[in-house]
């Protein structure tokens, strides 16, 4: 459980950041937040698979969350 917890802020923090540069996040095709997306892929059953989608000079624009 502690593990669990400490991922869990690890991905929300990472999330955090992606979305103060303008980073758009997605998780099953809508936007969520941080803090529902790093809850979500913890809690649930299955896995999600992770996007990062970026624009034509490379730069980062989304990252999405599909459930497989």
């Amino acid at each position: 459980m502690k593990n669990k917890k400490k991922t869990q802020k690890i991905i929300k923090k990472e999330l955090c950041q992606s979305l103060k540069r303008g980073t758009l996040l997605y998780m099953d095709g809508k936007l969520a937040a941080p803090s529902y997306i790093s809850g979500k892929v913890l809690k649930e059953e299955g896995r999600y698979m992770v996007d990062y989608v970026t624009d034509e000079k490379g730069r980062l624009q989304e990252i999405r969350y599909d459930k497989i």
